[in-house]
């Protein structure tokens, strides 16, 4: 999704929420009847005669004072007793219209909601402003936002695990056990990914987020934009601009849907990214030819990526095809952390979406178990590339 695209559809969501929030007129709650009005003349009348008698003092011999103090004390006695009186009218008048109270507050709620709904809008507007886009036709802005297993910031996303096409413009030999430009790349590494993602930020002129100077002995370090070299295990990706792998929380967050999928109500409710049926989104061994002849399983392949039903945002072959490679080492997503560290260990990281040589209830979007040697290169893995915005 270009820039351009984003802002029109934050301004039109704009406009659609300011609309809404100036059609609930609320007004003042009017709380009000005879008895309340009749005291607030009597305090109104008592306040016009104290502030004269405040006057006068000012103007007063030492005399004359002693009366006016006493004549503005018992002023200020009279007006206590009506704010008490005051107070009970009022707090009956509320009991005797809960309705109306309960009305106005509910109107007063909903237009306090919505303009912190248009404060945000308003926010987001002024962040993509100011952010850095691809506007590639391959990549969808995914919007940042919370869920149960944590917090995601703005991404933009491939809507395709990268395909040997993509590929091959970048590292010129292709690797893959089942050929076809439209095929997701496959027998690649964890590692291998970091190399492609690096040369793929030079070739957009984006600073590259992986230090790979000592990765022949497995040892990572990532580049943030401040030109700090940090440890993979205290890295913000919020400070990087290159290509990257997803971690797997926002791996998770964009093949549920993301906060578009939580707007509509499907982003706990889908089993399979995009859809409740695996056929209409995955490719798998259900659908992919493979046949189980006891000893061992044969046939089957990958597929050209877009085949399928895309998700909620517009991404692709979340589920199935190839399993993707995840930032993060093979422990489960922390809860309430922004992104989960890897382990001490570079040996095993997290893959997740299914493949099409497995069954298709490993395509979940909710299987987070499986994983896979960094430096193993498999026909059934690839991945997918992510970066912040």
């Amino acid at each position: 999704m270009e820039k351009i695209e984003i802002l029109n559809n934050l301004e039109n969501k704009l406009r659609n929420v300011e609309k809404e929030y100036n059609s609930i007129y609320i007004g003042d709650l009017k709380i009000s009847n005879d008895n309340i009005e009749k005291i607030e003349l009597e305090k109104n009348k008592i306040l016009e005669e104290l502030n004269l008698l405040e006057d006068e003092m000012k103007k007063a011999n030492i005399f004359t004072k002693i009366s006016l103090k006493l004549k503005i004390i018992d002023k200020k006695s009279k007006l206590k007793i009506l704010d008490l009186s005051l107070k009970e009218e009022k707090d009956k008048f509320l009991s005797e219209n809960k309705e109306i109270v309960k009305e106005y507050n509910q109107k007063l709620k909903k237009r306090e909601n919505l303009q912190k709904e248009i404060n945000k809008i308003k926010d987001k507007i002024n962040k993509v402003k100011s952010k850095k886009f691809l506007c590639a036709k391959d990549f969808i802005f995914v919007e940042g936002g919370k869920y149960e297993k944590g917090e995601v910031f703005d991404i933009e996303v491939c809507k395709y695990p990268t395909t040997q096409k993509m590929w091959l413009e970048v590292m010129k030999i292709n690797p893959s056990a089942f050929k076809g430009y439209n095929r997701p790349v496959e027998q690649v590494s964890w590692w291998d990914a970091l190399k492609f993602c690096n040369k793929l930020s030079e070739k957009y002129g984006l600073e590259p987020v992986y230090d790979l100077s000592e990765s022949s002995e497995e040892i990572l370090s990532i580049r943030e934009l401040d030109g700090k070299i940090v440890n993979p295990e205290r890295v913000n990706f919020k400070n990087t601009e290159g290509f990257r792998l997803p971690t797997e929380l926002e791996w998770e967050w964009f093949a549920r849907g993301g906060q578009k999928a939580i707007d509509e109500g499907t982003f706990n409710t889908y089993i399979y990214s995009g859809s409740n049926n695996f056929d209409e989104v995955a490719w798998c061994a259900e659908n992919t030819g493979v046949r189980d002849e006891g000893c061992c399983v044969k046939g089957g392949s990958t597929q050209d990526v877009g085949l399928k039903k895309p998700n909620q945002l517009g991404l692709y072959d979340c589920s199935g095809n190839v399993w993707e490679w995840c930032y993060n080492a093979s422990e489960d997503i922390e809860k309430e952390k922004l992104y989960v560290k890897p382990l001490d260990s570079f040996k095993y990281k997290r893959t997740r979406g299914g493949c099409w040589r497995g069954d298709g209830v490993y395509c979940s979007v909710f299987t987070s178990y499986h994983s896979a040697l960094a430096t193993e290169a498999y026909y059934v893995r690839g991945f997918r590339v992510v970066r912040t915005v």
